[in-house]
């Protein structure tokens, strides 16, 4: 069970973590709130801590440009 739970335009950030040989490792899953059978996005940065709340909303932000509003099929 995790603690650290952010919200933010319809997502959500619920990290789970690994226990390995040198230390504990944060797995930063982030679930759309209306399909919480899968992430759909995955952070890939700092592994020995959770993301603040600020850092998962500016993710959030640079998600949705990359992938335009969330979407992931191209539009061209």
């Amino acid at each position: 069970m995790n603690l650290i739970k952010h919200e933010y335009k319809g997502y959500i950030y619920d990290p789970d973590f690994t226990i390995m040989s040198d230390g504990v490792e944060i797995n930063h899953y982030i679930f759309k709130k209306s399909d919480l059978s899968k992430p759909c996005y995955f952070y890939y940065g700092v592994k020995k801590d959770y993301m603040s709340k600020k850092q998962f909303i500016d993710y959030i932000i640079l998600m949705e440009k990359l992938t335009y509003n969330g979407l992931t099929t191209f539009r061209g």
